[in-house]
């Protein structure tokens, strides 16, 4: 009987062991998985800041064609405008040339 006892007792020990090597591969295995996850969250973080400034970025552009559209049709009517006085001009010479 003092066999069975000491072989349970010997078992319970090594269950033991066994549940403590567990439970510090669960806390190191924890551990890990959290500095992966600041990490990863500091990747988020510094893919959101690029991402606003590349909508900036593109607003900018964006702005940029919108203001040059604007100067375009101005050039356009300002070059009619000068078609306009050149044919004017045109049939003028033609008069005095008679």
């Amino acid at each position: 009987m003092a066999n069975e006892i000491s072989a349970l007792a010997d078992q319970s020990s090594e269950s033991a062991k066994k549940v403590e090597e567990i439970l510090e591969n669960l806390v190191s295995d924890s551990k890990h998985s959290i500095e992966k996850m600041k990490e990863v969250n500091k990747h988020l973080q510094e893919q959101q800041e690029k991402l606003k400034s590349t909508q900036t970025e593109f607003a900018n552009v964006s702005s940029g064609i919108e203001n040059t559209k604007n100067q375009s049709g101005l050039v356009d009517g300002q070059a009619e405008e000068v078609r306009e006085q050149a044919q004017v001009l045109e049939k003028a010479m033609r008069f005095f040339k008679l």
